[in-house]
């Protein structure tokens, strides 16, 4: 049977090892959380460029669909294509 000291200088190792192997353990899920963090973050800004870029581009090509679509360059197109306007009584 050991004796109490022994005992005692046991758990007190056995304590040690556990609070080691817990601090090692959420010192690892600290890292991993800042890699993610990280990670995210970039793909956020990635993302938030991305999107400014396609709102550009709609507003791009809004003005030219309204540039398409209007009377002027309707007329020019029929011009080009050899239509004339009848003419105006």
């Amino acid at each position: 049977m050991p004796n109490p000291e022994e005992k005692t200088k046991r758990i007190i190792q056995g304590a040690t090892v556990a609070g080691v192997v817990l601090l090692v353990f959420l010192l690892i899920v600290m890292i991993y959380q800042f890699v993610r963090i990280g990670v995210l973050s970039a793909e956020k800004k990635r993302l938030t460029e991305e999107i400014n870029a396609l709102e550009q581009e709609i507003e791009n090509n809004e003005n030219s669909l309204e540039y398409y679509s209007s009377a002027f360059y309707l007329e020019q197109l029929a011009r080009e294509y050899g239509c004339v306007n009848p003419p105006q009584n």
